[in-house]
């Protein structure tokens, strides 16, 4: 093997050894053009849903799934075009991975076939290769019922919607009464104790005015009431000729402090 065309005029020395065995070229190496390309992503979002059987396999889940795709390539674009190639043979990976999961859940659950899907595939990362190219992708879905699933559901819903607004709207009615009586309460004894309170009361609408004298009647006649229970106890106490004791003079006192509270005149 001549290696004249490499070495012609040179004296050979210990130097260019592997020539004198192998030969001499001016070929370069080819280096891998694929390695050296960076890593970029891109999602595929299919408009087309996947149509799978629900338990029974009578009704059907409307399966949306967005595929998000890594590998090498010199631009986003060129691997998005990478992946569009490939979509068919992801959707099959899919539907497969789907298909006994779907038929595990009753039609009216979405919601949970939803959120079981994308918990098991949160790091399935699957790979394709097309000649020298390999991609990677994985996938997330959006799951909904089937348009007779749906027509049953509706009724159940704004039956549900309606109970919590009439709830709700219970609850504000009775926070709304509660916080109303509070105040009239604390406004019916403030003019109770005051002794203009009666012809102030003349002097406001008819209704309040005969609410207020309503009021203010029914709480004169139970202290009257409590009194006349007093003083019989006072009396029962002086009939066995206990005579004024300690004990018969502190109900007296508490009669006296009822009259002066609510204005009753001694005698009463």
């Amino acid at each position: 093997m001549s290696t004249a065309s490499f070495d012609a005029g040179r004296p050979r020395t210990r130097s260019n050894w592997f020539t004198a065995l192998f030969g001499a070229t001016s070929e370069s190496l080819p280096l891998e053009d694929w390695a050296l390309r960076n890593e970029h992503s891109c999602r595929i979002d299919p408009s087309e849903p996947i149509e799978l059987f629900a338990e029974g396999d009578v009704l059907s889940f409307k399966i949306f799934p967005s595929y998000e795709w890594k590998g090498r390539a010199e631009s986003r674009e060129e691997l998005y075009g990478f992946a569009q190639r490939l979509m068919p043979r992801a959707r099959a990976i899919v539907v497969r991975r789907l298909r006994p999961i779907a038929r595990a859940h009753p039609p009216q659950r979405a919601d949970r076939l939803e959120e079981e899907v994308n918990k098991a595939l949160e790091e399935d990362w699957r790979r394709l290769t097309d000649g020298d190219r390999e991609l990677w992708f994985r996938v997330t879905v959006r799951v909904e019922h089937d348009d007779l699933v749906l027509e049953q559901l509706r009724p159940y819903w704004a039956a549900r919607i309606k109970a919590e607004c009439d709830h709700r709207l219970g609850l504000q009615r009775a926070h709304q009464a509660d916080e109303l009586t509070r105040r009239w309460s604390d406004i019916f004894e403030h003019l109770e104790s005051d002794p203009r309170a009666a012809d102030a009361a003349r002097l406001s609408e008819e209704v309040f005015a005969s609410v207020f004298s309503t009021y203010v009647g029914n709480r004169r006649e139970a202290v009257k009431d409590l009194l006349n229970l007093l003083r019989a106890a006072v009396d029962r106490h002086n009939d066995v000729g206990l005579g004024p004791s300690e004990y018969t003079t502190a109900w007296d006192e508490a009669i006296k402090a009822f009259r002066r509270q609510y204005g009753l005149d001694p005698q009463e």
